[in-house]
């Protein structure tokens, strides 16, 4: 009631222009930014793990996302390669794939876990920021 109220006494009342329109559709309002998420990984000692890093459409400009290696049953270094990066996307891609070196025969031998957690995004939400490997 109280909206209608606003709405009939003209406050509140905004149009919008098409070129006002367009420059906050290309400034990537969080409503219009695809979501990013990390796929778990599973692989066997001495193989990599490959992480599957999907987005929910296609970017409109580039995406940078800054991803790291925790260690959880798995120990950095002992059972498979530490990994810090910053990942770009290019526009118009949908998903790519990181792989992360794991040891044969290191001490506690699989089967181990560790874990890929997505920290930062710039032009993208993260949506599931954390997947696990299963070695």
């Amino acid at each position: 009631v109280i909206l209608g109220c606003l709405v009939a006494a003209g406050c509140g009342k905004r149009t919008v222009e098409s070129d006002e329109m367009s420059s906050r559709v290309s400034t990537g309002s969080p409503y219009e930014l695809p979501t990013l998420w990390i796929q778990s990984a599973t692989a066997e000692a001495g193989r990599p793990a490959r992480f599957l890093i999907s987005l929910s459409k296609p970017p409109r400009g580039v995406v940078r996302v800054q991803l790291r290696t925790i260690d959880s049953t798995g120990v950095a270094v002992q059972n498979y390669a530490p990994y810090v990066a910053e990942l770009t996307i290019a526009p118009g891609d949908m998903e790519t794939e990181i792989e992360i070196d794991t040891y044969l025969g290191a001490p506690n031998a699989a089967p181990f876990e560790f874990i890929l957690e997505a920290t930062a995004t710039e032009g993208a939400m993260i949506w599931k920021p954390q997947a696990t490997a299963t070695v």
